[in-house]
């Protein structure tokens, strides 16, 4: 398995973003009672972001944290070596699923007598999670969670020869 390691951690941070995408979209649709912002008052930024950290972010960092500590282990390589493929590959799917939102947003018609955001200022909102304050938990969750496991998990339990590792923390 050490051959592919690289690889399969790349793949598995393919995999951890789409389901992720998955994930995000159903936590996202939880119903939040009208009297959750009349509580908050006038201070509904505050409201959002409390709410998207509970609701969706760290659930998110939670699921990638766990991903991250299975998949390093499973890959055999030293934390590092077996997280930035992982990263990469998290990074890259989110650069993916922005060009996606941009080429739908693209292809969507303007409403009649409705309004439509300009494509600059929705790129920006994509781009930029800290023009929308609660935005940006849910940007930076998976790759912390990714980023913990790495600290998280020491070095390989199996050395890339076949044989157990006497000390998994003195390889880190």
């Amino acid at each position: 398995m050490t051959r592919f390691s690289g690889l399969w951690a790349f793949v598995s941070g393919l995999l951890l973003s789409q389901v992720m995408v998955t994930v995000v979209g159903i936590l996202a649709a939880i119903a939040i009672p009208p009297g959750y912002f009349q509580f908050f008052g006038a201070h509904k930024t505050v409201a959002l972001v409390i709410l998207e950290g509970v609701t969706v972010a760290v659930p998110a960092f939670l699921l990638a944290f766990v991903w991250g500590c299975v998949t390093f282990r499973l890959t055999g390589l030293r934390r590092w070596k077996a997280a930035m493929p992982c990263l990469a590959a998290v990074i890259l799917s989110t650069i993916y699923w922005d060009l996606q939102s941009i080429m739908l947003f693209l292809d969507e018609p303007i409403p009649a007598g409705g309004y439509k955001l300009p494509l600059p200022e929705f790129v920006m909102q994509l781009v930029i999670p800290w023009r929308q304050p609660w935005g940006i938990l849910n940007v930076f969750a998976v790759p912390l969670g990714v980023i913990a496991a790495a600290f998280a998990v020491g070095g390989p339990p199996i050395a890339p020869s076949g044989r157990r590792v006497a000390n998994a923390a003195s390889s880190a």
